[in-house]
Formats: structure tokens, C-alpha cells, sequence
């Protein structure tokens, strides 16, 4: 009986250790993020030819040296039988500029593009999230990550 509860003992411990883990590894990571929503398609939209769209939310955690934070979206697209993707337009949003203190500091940022004609080939959003320190002098871009939207071809 006493090896039994000993056993019991351990594994609750091992549990509780590994639940603790990633929230301990969360916090010490400064960057995150959660891609909220990502569709494209080549139905619906307000003209009826299908849209894009992208959500996202961006946290810093503590004093990272962030104080402002960035996205940049770009619409690429591909048509048939052209080898190159190619932007179709160009999207940034920059959040308020917050201290450099113990706080968390997140915000979320979204776009959508609702296509007006019909399109033979591919579209895709491209998505760059940006943690920035602003200082006198030039801004420094502590780090970045890029993130690549679903594909959709437009018939």
C-alpha cells in the first residue's frame, strides 16, 4: 500500500511539473502571437468574386525593450502560367507606443479585401509581425516573424 501512494505521489508531481512547464516558458519567451482567422476564397465577398481575410493577435510579455508594435500585410498574387508571385498591395499598421515596463502589451490587427473582378490564378495575404523599440535616432526592429496566408485560386 505505502509503494502504491508513493508511485501516486511521484506521477502527481511529474503532472503538475508538466503543466507548469509551458506556462513558465510562455512567460519567458518575450513574443507571441495567435493567428485568429485566415481565409481566402473565391466565393462570396461583397462583389461576389471572393476576399481575403486576416486576423491576428500580438502580445509582448514584460520588459523586452518592445514599446511598439507592427503588421504588415501584403496581398501576392499569381496568375496562371506566370511563375512569379507579385504584390498587389501593401498594408501597415502600427500600434500606440507603449513603456517599456513590467506590463504586457498586446493589441490585435485585421484586413480584408474583398475581390471586385474575377481572377484566374492564386492569391495569398503575406503577414509580417513586428515588436519595435523607439528610440532617438533610428527605430530597432527587436524581431519579427513572417507568416504566410492560405492560398485560394480565383476562377
Amino acid at each position: 500500500m505505502h509503494r502504491i501512494s508513493a508511485r501516486l505521489g511521484w506521477g502527481l508531481v511529474v503532472t503538475l511539473l508538466a503543466l507548469m512547464l509551458p506556462a513558465t516558458a510562455a512567460a519567458a519567451y518575450p513574443y507571441t502571437y495567435k493567428v485568429e482567422a485566415d481565409t481566402c476564397t473565391h466565393v462570396g465577398g461583397a462583389h461576389g468574386f471572393g476576399y481575403v481575410y486576416f486576423r491576428v493577435f500580438q502580445k509582448e510579455w514584460g520588459r523586452s525593450g518592445t514599446n511598439y508594435l507592427k503588421v504588415r500585410f501584403r496581398l501576392k498574387s499569381l496568375p496562371v502560367n506566370v511563375g512569379t508571385w507579385t504584390t498587389v498591395w501593401k498594408r501597415d499598421y502600427v500600434g500606440d507606443t507603449f513603456p517599456n515596463d513590467s506590463g504586457n502589451w498586446w493589441w490585435r490587427a485585421e484586413t480584408r479585401d474583398d475581390f471586385t473582378q474575377p481572377f484566374t490564378g492564386y492569391h495569398r495575404l503575406i503577414v509580417r509581425l513586428q515588436w519595435w523599440d523607439k528610440r532617438p535616432g533610428p527605430d530597432r526592429l527587436l524581431w519579427q516573424k513572417k507568416l504566410k496566408g492560405k492560398i485560394c485560386q480565383i476562377v
